[in-house]
């Protein structure tokens, strides 16, 4: 508890002030902090604010603790107010930029097709650039993700492969304190759930599916249509006015009307402080030579929103190219991601964070494609 003496002078609101030159009209009274909580009482009103205790081990690098003081009151705009003054350091993570360690065991990307036993694994150099966010009193917080940018990667007698930062795919969430369950993340695609007469009998029959084995709907492709829209396609240029592409193989042909799903959960796991879960935005092609700029595309895969965790993922395809086999072929991909804690992130270290993702394609040029990414900060 700390306890002083303050003055407070309540203005209008949208006044003028100068708070170095303004006069008190009441004097000096003791207040009383806490890091514990703090209770104001008004009249019938009442209000309790939380603080936050001190690191006294790390109190120089920014302790992130809270002094809470009750502020009960009465204004003559608005009558007795019951409040709470709590001072507090910048409690946001930061903002960071993740130079990525490339190589096979470390930043990298394994690439499944069909007819090929071993993934194609290529390192990856870059940078990601995270956000976090301000936690709440639980620890938990909700911030921001995004792949900056990430070095083409040549593949002699291929091409190159480019991997370059697609659309935003929503919050990413830190929990500070481990305590809300875990964000491993579990990826299940399936290249035939069954027939469809558009994309919206598609979308309908993929929540069903997901359902049934507790996991959330993620995206849905009725084939002979442009994307999400119920427009009959046979091929891409059918789709160009609509800014959509052509679900299922080029041309379709006969894989028309078949409901291709993808489900994904980030609910699972245990119990890890400074866990993490970034939803990133990403666009895989295969181009002749760099740069990256898709002017000489030889594979789209198109565009995805990938869960990146500091956890434990598993990913699958099944009924991989509207067979029976999987990708990967001897079944799902396991990875594991490692966490920092959020003193680190604090303190402005990156240094050792990995997450672990994954991205399905359907229709390629390729035929359907799984890939899993592994990002390791320096």
């Amino acid at each position: 508890m700390l306890i002083v003496q303050q003055q407070v002078e309540p203005l209008d609101s949208g006044a003028p002030f100068d708070c170095a030159n303004v006069t008190f009209s009441s004097p000096p009274q003791t207040w009383a902090y806490t890091t514990t909580s703090a209770l104001a009482v008004k009249g019938g009103l009442a209000i309790s604010v939380a603080g936050a205790p001190f690191d006294c081990g790390a109190f120089a690098e920014g302790h992130r603790g809270r002094l809470a003081a009750p502020f009960p009151l009465t204004l003559s705009s608005a009558g007795d107010v019951a409040s709470v003054l709590r001072l507090s350091e910048d409690d946001s993570l930061g903002e960071h930029a993740c130079t990525l360690v490339p190589g096979p065991d470390a930043s990298r990307v394994a690439v499944h097709v069909a007819g090929v036993d071993d993934p194609l694994v290529l390192p990856l150099s870059g940078a990601l650039s995270f956000n976090p966010g301000t936690p709440y009193s639980d620890g938990t917080s909700y911030g921001s993700c995004s792949v900056v940018n990430i070095d083409p990667v040549d593949v002699p007698g291929l091409g190159v492969v480019c991997l370059t930062p697609s659309f935003a795919c929503g919050q990413s969430y830190t929990d500070c304190n481990g305590t809300s369950g875990g964000k491993d993340v579990e990826v299940h695609s399936d290249g035939d759930i069954g027939a469809c007469s558009d994309s919206y009998t598609c979308e309908n029959e993929c929540y069903t599916y997901c359902s049934q084995r507790g996991l959330y709907q993620s995206q849905s492709f009725c084939t002979g249509f442009c994307g999400g829209y119920s427009i009959s396609c046979e091929n891409d240029a059918d789709c160009q006015f609509y800014g959509q592409t052509c679900n299922g193989p080029e041309p379709v042909g006969q894989a028309a009307n078949i409901c291709q799903c993808t489900c994904s959960s980030s609910n699972e796991g245990g119990t890890r402080p400074g866990q993490m879960l970034c939803n990133a935005g990403i666009d895989l092609r295969l181009e002749a030579a760099a740069p990256c700029d898709a002017a000489d595309t030889i594979v789209d895969l198109g565009s995805q929103c990938a869960m990146l965790t500091t956890g434990y993922l598993v990913n699958l395809i099944s009924d991989a190219n509207f067979g029976a086999g999987t990708l990967p072929v001897d079944g799902p991909a396991e990875l594991s991601g490692t966490q920092l804690s959020c003193s680190d992130l604090s303190a402005g270290q990156t240094s050792g964070l990995t997450t672990v993702g994954a991205a399905n394609f359907f229709g390629s040029n390729l035929g359907d494609v799984a890939a899993e990414f592994v990002m390791q900060c320096q």
